[in-house]
């Protein structure tokens, strides 16, 4: 897990996670949303690949304000933990900031929120 300090805001924490194919991180994936069904763990997890490295969705990244929670998500996925590129951490944590905002208008109720983009996000 690391630590990413933006001026004058709290600092964010990520993690991501490692699997041997998109079936593997998608089961990943499926279980941590499954093991936090009301959302209380407050994270954005997504699942993709970095162009040009990955051969498919075999990465699963969480970003967060609490280390705790992060760190939670971390045990439920398992994988190897892998480093990405600081824009990437930045692009995530940016896709998850709008995603709160756009519920927060839409008057939505806290919770878990599964989101399918229209177009996903190219990462590197």
């Amino acid at each position: 897990m690391i630590a990413i300090q933006m001026e004058e805001l709290e600092p964010w924490f990520c993690s991501c996670r490692h699997f041997g194919s998109d079936a593997i991180a998608r089961a990943a994936y499926l279980r941590l949303s499954g093991s936090d069904p009301s959302g209380e763990l407050n994270i954005g997890v997504y699942r993709h690949g970095r162009i040009g490295l990955d051969h498919g969705a075999v990465l699963v990244s969480v970003v967060g304000m609490d280390a705790e929670k992060v760190e939670r998500a971390e045990e439920i996925l398992g994988g190897e933990e892998t480093e990405l590129h600081p824009s990437t951490w930045l692009q995530l944590i940016k896709r998850r900031v709008e995603v709160v905002l756009r519920l927060k208008e839409e008057e939505k109720l806290p919770g878990r929120h599964e989101i399918e983009h229209k177009r996903p996000m190219k990462l590197p």
